[in-house]
This record gives structure tokens, sequence and C-alpha cells, in this order.
């Protein structure tokens, strides 16, 4: 998509719109691969999100009781200057501080795998600690921090600019 002119000769500047088209297939993938353990949704969206000068990752989830659902989704920059998304789909127990996930589904431009991988951290207040959901075994922990979507929204930004200008 380019920055062609409208109707009225005005530019359409394509960033913005390809953002929205971003955040709107997360969303729908997000809708579409759902758990088959669901949990009753009776909390408010809990989101946490890491961040740095090549990826964004998400988790987010709903609580019932000790019982979670949600999905974690990891946004990284390739070396070719693209972003590649992968979303993972889990359900898990919060109980006390400890946090149990286990990632259910695996979504990436090359379909859809289902895994049975459970990875366990830690959450204290706002922030959320587990290990990397696609790393090596023992790789060090990734810390994460409460957010709302426009936190979210704005890290995703970022890391598409920061994709335009290495390119």
């Amino acid at each position: 998509m380019t920055d062609s002119p409208d109707k009225a000769g005005k530019p359409i500047k394509a960033a913005p719109i390809l953002f929205a088209l971003l955040l709107s297939a997360l969303a729908l993938l997000a809708g579409c691969v759902s758990s088959y353990k669901t949990v009753s949704k009776t909390g408010p969206t809990t989101g946490y999100l890491h961040f740095n000068d090549d990826s964004v990752t998400r988790v987010r989830w709903e609580q019932a009781g000790q019982k979670l659902e949600g999905n974690i989704d990891v946004l990284e920059r390739k070396l070719d200057g693209k972003i590649e998304t992968t979303a993972f789909n889990f359900y898990g127990e919060l109980n006390g501080e400890i946090v149990s996930l286990t990632l259910d589904l695996e979504t990436t431009r090359g379909g859809v795998q289902r895994l049975d991988k459970t990875i366990r951290g830690s959450l204290r207040g706002d922030t959320l600690t587990l290990p990397p959901v696609n790393g090596a075994d023992g790789a060090e922990p990734v810390v994460f921090r409460r957010v709302g979507l426009k936190e979210f929204a704005d890290a995703v930004e970022s890391l598409k600019k920061r994709t335009t200008t290495t390119k």
C-alpha cells in the first residue's frame, strides 16, 4: 500500500491504515482461535506488556476465580525489516503470586499448531515475570508490566517506526 491520493486529492497515509489492520487482525485472530478449555469470563481483561527495539509481547487474560484464559501476542522485527506475528492461546491458573499457563495453540503465518507446553512465573502487583514463550529452556525470564490497550498500540507503532527507519 502506498501513500496515494484520495478522491479529494489529499494523500492517504499508509502507516495508520496498516496499523489499524494489524490490530484488527490480532483481535480477530484472538477471537477465532479460541482455547477448547473455556473460563467463565466474569472478570475484566488484564494485559501485560514487554517491549524492546526488536519485539513487542503482550500477555492478555480473563480471570474467573483462580482460572485464567487468554493469549500471548508476539511481534518481532526480522532482519529483512518485516514484522512477524505469533499468537499463543493459553489456559491456566493464578494461585497467589504463582502463574501457571498451559500454551494450547500457536498461530503463525504457517498455520495453527496445537501445543501442550506449560510455563510458570510470578505476578507481584503490576509486574508479571514469565520465561520466554518461544525461547530455550533456562533463558532469562521476561518481565512484563500491566498496561492498557493504548500502551500496547503505542509499543506496536514504535516497533513499526523502527522497522521503517532501519531498512
